[in-house]
């Protein structure tokens, strides 16, 4: 039996035809315009950036100042000083030190061994994080809390830093009277940046898909 190919050349394009196609053409546009731009490096907080401004902030990351810790123990609000900071030079030293410094809090904040000592948890502690070359830990000047509650969470940041292989991770514990001056620049839970695409390629291929719908509309009409 012989199966003869049946004539469609002047037969009207199916309306499910075109429906498929049209959502075939959006999943191409939501593909393609999530799409990072060529040579793009996706940071820690998951926004992409080019390699070469990645470079830009390492080259440009200051070198430590080991004298911060001394400086601080005459600061009428510092409550207790630990560790030490290396002396590190401007550039890929000093971002991998502070990339260090950022994971080790980082760990802290996802372990949640802090959190029982939060002020919000009915603790001390209304603040830390590290801004700097060193960790700052900011507790209530109008809570109660004792020696071994001080070296319980200082002991926590070591632990975490000693995993990062920091033995002697610098630490400043500093007294505010605002219970809420301070925000944790670690322990916000906050959902990543959302990445940064190609400009245009969404608009771009909205408009594609417009003019090709228009197109197959009428050609089904014909």
């Amino acid at each position: 039996m012989v199966i003869m190919a049946e004539n469609t050349k002047n037969r009207p394009l199916n309306i499910n035809n075109i429906s498929r196609l049209f959502i075939s053409l959006i999943l191409l546009s939501v593909i393609f315009s999530s799409v990072p731009p060529a040579g793009a490096v996706e940071s820690d907080t998951g926004s992409y950036f080019s390699a070469d401004y990645i470079q830009e902030i390492i080259d440009n990351t200051p070198a430590t100042n080991p004298n911060l810790l001394e400086q601080a123990r005459f600061n009428n609000t510092t409550v207790a000083v630990y560790g030490r900071i290396p002396a590190l030079p401007r550039g890929n030293e000093s971002y991998r030190w502070f990339t260090l410094l950022q994971g080790t809090m980082k760990k802290v904040n996802e372990d949640g061994k802090l959190e029982p000592y939060l002020w919000d948890n009915g603790g001390f502690i209304i603040g830390y994080g590290c801004p700097s070359e060193m960790i700052q830990i900011f507790v209530y000047s109008g809570a109660e809390y004792s020696d071994e509650d001080l070296e319980a969470i200082v002991k926590i940041v070591q632990d975490a830093g000693k995993e990062y292989g920091i033995e002697d991770i610098p630490i400043i514990v500093e007294s505010n009277a605002l219970a809420q001056g301070y925000i944790n620049d670690m322990s916000a839970k906050t959902e990543p940046a959302a990445p940064k695409t190609i400009p245009g390629v969404g608009l771009a291929t909205c408009a594609l898909l417009v003019m090709v719908a228009v197109f197959f509309v009428r050609k089904s009409k014909k």
